[in-house]
């Protein structure tokens, strides 16, 4: 993969982290294509963006004031032709008023991503749990 793809596919990423965290779901799933597919970590599979959008406004993360998504390890992947993966582990951290952080899960968020357009889109995401105490990754 080239520099150049490897920058962008993660500055596209970190841009989706930050609007996640600011709970703006619209923005943060304008990188997905129309007919995307999204599979939660309890299997159930949500088909097309806004569906998507509305299915984030809906589980504990998009509802909990206060929650924050921490990457703590990202892989980019060429595939071949205008295919790419990126991996993401992260930590959904509770934040109290008073700034504290506690761990609420671990995760992975697995992405297959098409340039044919031209732009970056994610056609495939896939989140997965980790129990507490093991290091996704």
């Amino acid at each position: 993969m080239s520099d150049q793809t490897q920058a962008t596919l993660l500055a596209l990423f970190q841009h989706h982290v930050a609007l996640l965290n600011a709970a703006d779901f619209a923005a943060a799933f304008a990188i997905f294509s129309e007919d995307s597919e999204f599979v939660d970590a309890t299997a159930t599979v949500v088909v097309g963006r806004s569906a998507i959008e509305v299915h984030f406004g809906r589980i504990p993360f998009g509802r909990k004031p206060g929650a924050v998504l921490v990457p703590i390890a990202t892989e980019a992947r060429e595939l071949g032709g205008p295919f790419a993966t990126l991996r993401w582990d992260y930590e959904l951290r509770n934040v109290a008023d008073d700034g504290e952080q506690s761990l609420r899960r671990k995760g992975t968020l697995t992405w297959v991503l098409d340039n044919s357009s031209g732009e970056w889109l994610v056609r495939v995401s896939q989140n997965t749990f980790a129990p507490l105490g093991v290091v996704a990754g």
